[in-house]
């Protein structure tokens, strides 16, 4: 079973980068997603809420760095949102149809003075 990181992410708004995501289980072991149907980031206007943006890996923008960490692309215009705290889940689809939840947690934007 893959352990659920419940870190926050602060985010500078209206910024470009990238969420490393590392897959790990309850022990703290790397694990392997190299094999996986799919994996999933959403951000949510809150748990249950509409989403913000969705990004996959089947899209193009989540990309394995390893077999067991993981790269979630951000753009400027996605971060382009009211400054305040949003929610963030990361799933995995396994070859087997099964979901696992490796990630979750607060997504925070932050104010930028440039750019706002």
């Amino acid at each position: 079973m893959s352990k659920v990181d419940t870190g926050r992410i602060d985010w500078p708004r209206k910024n470009d980068g990238k969420i490393t995501i590392n897959f790990v289980d309850n022990a703290g072991d790397p694990i392997d997603v190299s094999g996986s149907n799919e994996i999933t980031f959403v951000l949510a206007q809150s748990v249950g809420g509409p989403a913000v943006f969705t990004k996959t890996l089947t899209s193009g923008a989540i990309t394995l760095a390893t077999n067991s960490q993981g790269f979630i692309i951000v753009t400027d215009t996605e971060t382009d949102v009211a400054r305040k705290s949003y929610y963030y889940e990361c799933r995995i689809t396994n070859a087997s149809a099964e979901f696992q939840t490796v990630a979750a947690g607060a997504f925070v934007i932050q104010d930028t003075f440039i750019g706002v």
